[in-house]
């Protein structure tokens, strides 16, 4: 996916060596996460003002099973369902996946996603938000294929 991502960058871009660097960001900051022991992590850049969710993100992920990398980035249907990429941006702070689901009184649609998430093994992870100039928000992800344990607070920190 990430190779994808230098072609779409480049479409949206100011210049295709500003999509080259993020690329370059994005995959060192991939080398050190799993140096940190994640096994999956994703990233997204949605256009300003817009929902996480919007049919237009460019999403950035390693590690995620591929039955559901096809269902995520395939099925917008499925996906826009997501309960916590937009309401960990609306709280505006890093929570685990399970703090995010607990504090909604969700959607049947989003209590599919959560059910469709545990049957491919994403149970513990951990999410935040980031914010950039005019207007940008991003959304990281990520899970250490175990429950977070107090010992990860360095790397979620980082």
């Amino acid at each position: 996916m990430i190779g994808l991502g230098v072609r779409f960058l480049a479409l949206s871009s100011s210049s295709y060596e500003d999509a080259r660097a993020l690329i370059s960001l994005l995959l060192g900051a991939r080398k050190f996460a799993r140096s940190m022991g994640v096994t999956s992590a994703s990233y997204r850049l949605v256009p300003a003002y817009h929902s996480q969710l919007d049919k237009g993100a460019q999403l950035f992920h390693f590690g995620f099973p591929d039955t559901w990398v096809s269902l995520y980035d395939d099925d917008y249907d499925f996906r826009k369902h997501d309960p916590i990429a937009d309401y960990v941006i609306r709280t505006g702070k890093a929570m685990t996946w399970q703090q995010a689901i607990e504090e909604q009184d969700l959607t049947p649609q989003q209590s599919a996603f959560v059910a469709s998430m545990k049957d491919n093994g994403l149970i513990h992870g951990w999410a935040a938000p980031f914010y950039g100039p005019k207007g940008r928000e991003a959304y990281v992800t990520y899970s250490f294929g175990r429950e977070i344990t107090a010992g990860d607070a360095q790397l979620l920190r980082t």
